[in-house]
């Protein structure tokens, strides 16, 4: 069944780079990507299972698996009066809302505050906006829902490590775009005394997994980063312990059936991130995690440079050249959608 989970990750270079991991020309290719300065970040697969999404600059575009060709272009921010860029976005379960996350302001190290807009057939509005601190947003796997942290403001730098993020919630209603007029607090930063980030619901909406670390939001370099699990009928959470380690754990994503998990993870040497997958069974039982497999380990594990991050599960086989890719990744042809 694993054989059947396609995983397409991330290098920390953001240059995507799975499908031929043994290739002899595999490395020499992410180094010289990486000494040209250039990346491709944002990836999302899409839900039809045949294409994925970037964000080059400013601009969404939609790439097929399959095809050799251009970027179509989804969308464009353009920067406003305060020179803001597209920081992170999400698209709705049917495709047909795109949630952006506008501009990032810094609190410490790499973590931010950011401000959210939805974009619908009536245009561009911001959201959560009576917030003051806002992060992290996602929706539900019905569309129904939009997670997201939040957390109070605090005098910077002097308090960063007072700034602690709990999970919050508010009704979304496809139907008309409006949200519900409560939001909840499912999880409590003051309860726990700790930072959540990174809430990913399961696809089957029984679960909610999310990281929990000391304070702030950039979790990667947490040591004391954990995975935790929330079930979303009972509204019990817990910690992990069958996957979570000594060291830190932080992104993770849902494979489609709800069974299998990836993670990011610093376990091996404390220093480079690496991918383990866990499986999760239909009574919540979580399995031995293990590292993401290469056909070349010590290529991969042992002379590469750069660490994994932010992984993304597919739904159908990968069928691409590796230098097309970057080519098509790095042209400035763009087919515009009207």
């Amino acid at each position: 069944m694993l054989k059947k989970l396609l995983l397409l990750t991330l290098l920390g270079t953001a240059f995507a780079a799975q499908a031929e991991a043994a290739a002899p020309s595999t490395y020499r290719d992410i180094a010289r990507l990486r000494a040209m300065n250039q990346r491709a970040q944002g990836i999302r697969p899409a839900a039809d299972g045949k294409s994925y999404t970037t964000l080059r600059g400013n601009a969404i575009e939609r790439n097929s698996y399959t095809k050799d060709a251009p970027g179509e272009l989804l969308f464009e921010w353009k920067n406003d009066k305060e020179n803001r860029d597209i920081a992170d976005y999400q698209f709705s379960p049917d495709g047909k809302l795109l949630l952006l996350s506008i501009g990032s302001e810094p609190i410490y190290r790499h973590s931010y505050t950011t401000d959210y807009y939805l974009k619908d057939a009536d245009g561009l509005r911001p959201i959560l906006t009576d917030l003051s601190d806002t992060r992290d947003a996602s929706f539900s796997p019905d569309g129904r829902t939009l997670y997201f942290c939040s957390a109070g403001q605090k005098e910077m730098p002097v308090r960063y490590k007072d700034v602690k993020y709990s999970l919050c919630s508010i009704a979304f209603h496809p139907e008309d775009g409006t949200f519900g007029d409560r939001i909840d607090t499912l999880i409590s930063a003051r309860t726990l005394d700790k930072s959540i980030s990174f809430p990913k619901p399961s696809f089957d909406g029984k679960y909610l997994m999310f990281t929990l670390s000391d304070y702030g939001n950039f979790s990667i370099w947490h040591k004391e980063a954990d995975l935790w699990l929330l079930d979303l009928k009972t509204g019990t959470y817990r910690n992990l312990e069958e996957v979570n380690s000594d060291d830190t754990e932080s992104y993770h994503n849902w494979s489609s059936n709800s069974h299998w998990f990836v993670f990011s993870s610093r376990r091996g040497d404390g220093l480079y991130t690496r991918l383990y997958i866990s499986s999760v069974d239909g009574q919540g039982r979580i399995g031995k995690p293990f590292l993401l497999p290469q056909q070349d380990p010590y290529t991969f594990y042992d002379q590469l440079i750069y660490s994994y991050n932010v992984p993304e599960f597919v739904s159908a086989p990968v069928q691409w050249d590796k230098r097309e890719m970057a080519k098509g990744l790095m042209s400035k042809e763009r087919v515009k959608v009207k």
